[in-house]
């Protein structure tokens, strides 16, 4: 069976349809901006009406002329923050709430993002990666990510299959230990990750993990652990990341290392780990992990936003 879904959304919201805007009084007021970073911004507003169903949040840039809504909200939304914006840009904002007569005036305000200052942009390929799929570019593909967390930016992915796996027991193939980093490839059919999980033959290559008996699959990609500091924007674009597992008509968990049956907690695309705020994906694909493919088990996770991606098992 192929499930495939489609995903453009921020936690937390909900879609309605909304009708054409009609003057009517003034019911939210108050809307101001707080904590703007170089890729977000916090919106606050109080909403004073009576009988509104939905809220409706505009957005353009100043240079520009086109408006776009953003999100619809239920009624008596307070709070949203708008995530994969551009640096260093001017933003005008405008909401409304519809109510029995129409819809209300718009509350207004102009913010401007602030400046990335982590512009470095390092080529996997300058690391020694290959990107043919077959050999193991996971060593490579590591030294990038350390180098770009030095200072924050960009782990670039050329076109290509970059094969990777975990190392025996490690439970993941790439940990992100902080934030301002960005995982930027050339498009979900040209920039792949292709993960090979500790106990998976693969038919396309000759790898064969082994750990001692002890089947863990790994995940992709785990972010920070740490329980003490708050970590912010993780952005992953263009890119595709397939855990290459088999199909299974079975949902039982792990029973059969040949089969390779059943669901694995173990096996998932990324983990968001803790304490970790403002989550970016945008044109992404992941697919074929026998577990969870987006996975947040804890209540820390903060501020995650999906837009235009797919989630596949087939």
């Amino acid at each position: 069976m192929n499930r495939i879904i489609k995903y453009s959304f921020a936690l937390s919201i909900l879609i309605a349809a909304a009708s054409s805007p009609a003057v009517n009084a003034i019911a939210l007021i108050d809307l101001r901006s707080e904590n703007i970073d170089y890729m977000s911004v916090d919106l606050r507003w109080k909403d004073n009406s009576s009988f509104g169903d939905l809220q409706i949040l505009q957005r353009k840039k100043s240079a520009g002329t086109q408006i776009k809504t953003v999100v619809r909200f239920p009624h008596k939304a307070d709070f949203y923050t708008d995530l994969g914006l551009e640096s260093n840009t001017t933003y005008n904002y405008r909401l409304a709430t519809r109510e029995a007569n129409g819809m209300s005036s718009w509350a207004e305000l102009t913010v401007r993002t602030k400046v990335n200052p982590h512009t470095g942009v390092f080529n996997v390929k300058n690391f020694g990666a290959k990107g043919n799929g077959s050999t193991n570019d996971t060593a490579a593909i590591r030294a990038a990510i350390a180098e770009a967390l030095k200072n924050g930016g960009t782990v670039y992915f050329p076109a290509g299959t970059y094969a990777v796996a975990p190392d025996p027991k490690a439970g993941h193939i790439f940990y992100i230990e902080k934030g301002n980093i960005f995982f930027k490839g050339e498009g979900p059919d040209k920039s792949i990750i292709s993960c090979y999980a500790s106990g998976l033959r693969n038919p396309e290559t000759s790898w064969d993990y082994t750990d001692s008996g002890n089947l863990v699959r790994g995940m992709a990609f785990l972010l920070p652990m740490d329980v003490t500091t708050w970590h912010s924007n993780f952005v992953f674009e263009d890119l595709r990341v397939t855990g290459n597992t088999r199909p299974t008509g079975e949902t039982a968990w792990w029973t059969n290392e040949q089969k390779e049956n059943g669901w694995d907690f173990s096996h998932k695309g990324i983990y968001l780990g803790l304490k970790n705020v403002n989550v970016f994906m945008r044109n992404c694909e992941w697919d074929n992990f026998r577990g969870e493919i987006l996975y947040s088990g804890d209540a820390w996770t903060k501020k995650f936003k999906l837009v235009d991606c797919i989630s596949t098992r087939i």
